[in-house]
């Protein structure tokens, strides 16, 4: 046989193995399709009801308001979820500091724990009074340790933030005041657990309680809401 027809005949083998693979290939990275439920409110305006306090216990309801005074601990909701789109205003007090360590601090948890710290078994979506500043990692709308946000959207202390999270699988989006500060097609990527705080996130839990940080002086919320995401049949083709 010819140098010619052998390399033909290479090609053409090579062709027909990979025509084979590709349903199998297409199979498994199959884009799954969910159902968006409808919003339900997380906070009644009222009490706690539907929350528990883990460590510090320093929350209490005002005029409609879910408020910390960041003595420590965190609240988290009664429910674990796994796939959501979280919706929350947020109201810092003045820092009347420059150091990072005393600024006004808290944060939104997703998918957390129990037990151990509920930033690292899940992860933090951070708050902090960073108007005209930027700390990266650690800023505000970061996902905490590991994503800074894009841009710095944050209103000064005494004004109403609004978050808008989803996260559905490993995709997560992060809106502030209406603009996209983080989008992650891929948590699991490991471009973005190089060098990050705490586990990878393939070692993190798949749901998870929503949590919300006390940390450094008083943080309002107001308006909390879920609405929660459900596959579509058998991998999203039903």
């Amino acid at each position: 046989m010819s140098p010619t027809r052998t390399r033909l005949l290479f090609i053409t083998c090579v062709l027909c193995l990979v025509t084979v693979a590709l349903p199998s290939f297409a199979k498994t990275h199959q884009t799954t399709r969910y159902h968006k439920g409808k919003f339900i409110p997380l906070f009644n305006g009222k009490n706690l009801d539907g929350w528990t306090p883990m460590g510090a216990q320093d929350w209490s309801v005002h005029n409609g308001l879910l408020i910390t005074q960041g003595r420590g601990g965190w609240l988290r909701s009664n429910r674990m979820y796994k796939d959501f789109e979280l919706q929350l205003d947020f109201r810092m007090s003045p820092s009347h500091a420059t150091d990072i360590n005393s600024l006004t601090n808290s944060g939104v948890m997703l998918r957390s724990a129990l037990d151990g710290n509920p930033s690292f078994t899940g992860m933090e979506i951070q708050i902090i009074d960073d108007h005209g500043r930027s700390f990266g990692v650690q800023g505000c709308g970061a996902l905490y340790g590991a994503v800074a946000p894009n841009v710095n959207v944050t209103k000064p202390a005494n004004q109403w933030n609004h978050y808008d999270i989803t996260l559905v699988g490993e995709h997560l989006t992060v809106k502030l005041n209406g603009h996209v500060i983080i989008s992650v097609p891929n948590l699991d990527d490991p471009k973005v657990n190089k060098g990050i705080e705490g586990p990878p996130f393939w070692q993190r839990a798949k749901e998870g309680y929503i949590g919300l940080q006390s940390h450094t002086n008083e943080v309002d919320f107001r308006h909390i809401r879920i609405r929660v995401f459900s596959p579509i049949g058998n991998g999203g083709r039903s």
